[in-house]
């Protein structure tokens, strides 16, 4: 059985229309005049890591049913951060995040 999955190198898309060719390089020109370029310097360092009790505060917040995305907006992080904060506290022998949770509530570790 082939693979199935989306690859870039397997797929093309044929426009025969030139109406639609047109329309769609004139998005693109529009799109392309209206960018601003990325700078690269300091200011993309790296975020400083979590505080202790910025830690404490996602797994509070997890053990009371909030997803990483929810907990991220409250909190001003991004969902990516928060997800990795759990996964990294999963790792001590819970099998799901519901599991890692009556683990947490059960502990003194959020006390």
């Amino acid at each position: 059985m082939r693979d199935q999955r989306y690859s870039p190198t397997r797929h093309a898309l044929l426009i025969e229309r030139s109406g639609i060719a047109r329309f769609l390089a004139g998005v693109f020109d529009h799109a392309w005049a209206r960018a601003e370029p990325v700078h690269h310097g300091a200011s993309d360092a790296r975020p400083a890591p979590l505080t202790d009790e910025e830690r404490r505060t996602v797994l509070r917040l997890m053990v009371e049913g909030h997803m990483d995305a929810a907990i991220a907006s409250r909190l001003g992080m991004s969902p990516r951060t928060v997800a990795t904060h759990t996964k990294k506290v999963a790792e001590f022998g819970s099998r799901s995040r519901a599991h890692l949770a009556c683990l947490l509530a059960k502990s003194e570790f959020l006390d």
